[in-house]
């Protein structure tokens, strides 16, 4: 027989290639969240999302800088000169000027004052947004990630299953041929098996959906997973649980900082009734202007300018009662957050008491189940017990097993609901292995911007 030989160069990259890919492929609850953090497009939406808001802070420090307009003009004119029994100069000028204004704002009813509290106040109801939805982002990324867990562990045990029932059918049909079952025996044990092979394609096929749900939050379809070891260390009783939830959970902070924006609006609205102070400054060159000054003209004038609002059709008062209703909608709506996350909380908790009672339980279901299933195969080697009697115990274990395997997805999703619930489920709160996201430096860098049009 002819051997292949390989060459060593095309050896070393396929053998690189493979350890590549196995460190690419994603098997930790860690790994897929740290995934998701950097490339998720929801997450990255919103913090393009808070990076617009930044820049209403900009906007409102304008509030302070000059306005600088540059004019430029050129026209014709035609113009008629009467000077007494002279006969009338009639002439056909082009009059062309160019100018420049500079007013500075010097007091305007405290609008800019109170506009860069409410930017700031926005900008930091948006980054509580951004949390959450940092938050709901990982929280769903696990739960993705567990059901993966759970569809390949109960698929691993239905073909273990599958490969159980197929052995009591090859007993059965070797039993029979000595007389010691009968054909309702290996009846049953084929229809357990047909019923066991049904379960393990359904299982193939949630497998296969639950990596697709996967793959659309963290990017790749896993290989792979493995069960991760949760535990809850702090809070320890609900009641600091939910004392932690409405002090530092994002919801919470950003409905508060909505309503101080809130109010600093309805500063900034009534600031447009009250009077305002500027320095215009200007000067203008102008050529050709008239036939009695024909020469180049440059002019320049400084002024200081006074505008009180008297009358101005009823609309700075319709904005001002609007902007009070808006105080009241903000004050409800972080009232009605605080009620959410503290029913939040409570849901949470009580999940994770009853997944952890619940794997206690099906603990000794398991075991109980082994035993029962033990003893009833000795049973039936000595005829006390028939084929049936075995299939059944079968699938209790099975049953019990598959229990136990979903109630410690329930009880790690719980422990997860129980963080995101207080806040602490976030890329730093987890300390993920990843360069975290700081809004902070985009709002600094903008906030002092007086120009430029990019990103």
């Amino acid at each position: 027989m002819a051997r292949i030989r390989i060459p060593a160069v095309v050896l070393a990259c396929a053998l690189l290639a493979a350890s590549t890919s196995a460190r690419a492929e994603i098997q930790t609850l860690e790994q897929a969240m740290a995934a998701a953090y950097v490339r998720n497009p929801s997450l990255q939406a919103q913090r393009a999302k808070l990076r617009a808001v930044d820049e209403k802070v900009a906007e409102a420090m304008s509030g302070w800088r000059p306005r600088i307009d540059a004019v430029a003009g050129v026209g014709s004119s035609r113009q008629r000169l009467q000077n007494g029994a002279v006969s009338p100069n009639t002439q056909t000028l082009s009059p062309r000027d160019v100018g420049i204004t500079i007013t500075q704002p010097v007091f305007n009813g405290f609008q800019t004052v109170a506009s860069v509290r409410a930017a700031d106040a926005e900008v930091q109801a948006q980054q509580g947004v951004l949390l959450n939805a940092e938050q709901t982002l990982l929280l769903d990324t696990a739960r993705a990630y567990l059901d993966v867990v759970q569809a390949q562990n109960v698929r691993e045990l239905m073909i273990a299953n599958e490969d159980v029932l197929r052995k009591e059918l090859d007993g059965a049909q070797n039993r029979f041929k000595v007389g010691e079952v009968t054909k309702t025996d290996i009846s049953q044990a084929q229809a357990r098996l047909n019923a066991a092979q049904a379960s393990r394609i359904q299982a193939d096929g949630d497998l296969a959906s639950r990596r697709a749900s996967y793959a659309r939050l963290v990017g790749e379809v896993p290989q792979e997973v493995v069960q991760p070891q949760l535990t809850l260390i702090d809070p320890q009783t609900l009641d600091d649980a939910i004392v932690r939830a409405v002090k530092n959970h994002p919801g919470v902070l950003s409905a508060q900082h909505a309503k101080d924006a809130a109010k600093e609006n309805v500063t900034m609205v009534q600031g447009r009734l009250l009077p305002e102070v500027s320095l215009v400054g200007s000067a203008t060159r102008g050529w050709d202007q008239s036939l009695t000054l024909p020469e180049r003209q440059d002019s320049s004038t400084l002024m200081a300018r006074v505008t009180v609002p008297l009358y101005r059709a009823g609309a700075d008062y319709a904005r001002s009662r609007a902007a009070n209703e808006t105080v009241v909608q903000r004050g409800l709506e972080l009232d009605d957050q605080r009620s959410k996350i503290h029913e939040n909380v409570i849901t949470a908790w009580q999940a994770l008491t009853t997944a952890r009672a619940t794997i206690v339980a099906n603990k000794a279901g398991v075991d109980a189940a082994k035993l029962a299933h033990y003893g009833v195969q000795e049973e039936s080697k000595v005829g006390t017990r028939t084929v049936l009697d075995v299939l059944n115990a079968q699938q209790e274990l099975l049953n019990a097993k598959v229990n136990l395997v979903r109630a410690m997805h329930d009880e790690a999703l719980a422990i997860l609901q129980v963080k995101a619930s207080i806040g602490d489920l976030t890329a730093s709160s987890l300390k993920l292995p990843v360069d975290l996201y700081r809004p902070q430096d985009h709002l600094n860098e903008v906030r002092g911007k007086w120009v430029g049009i990019g990103g």
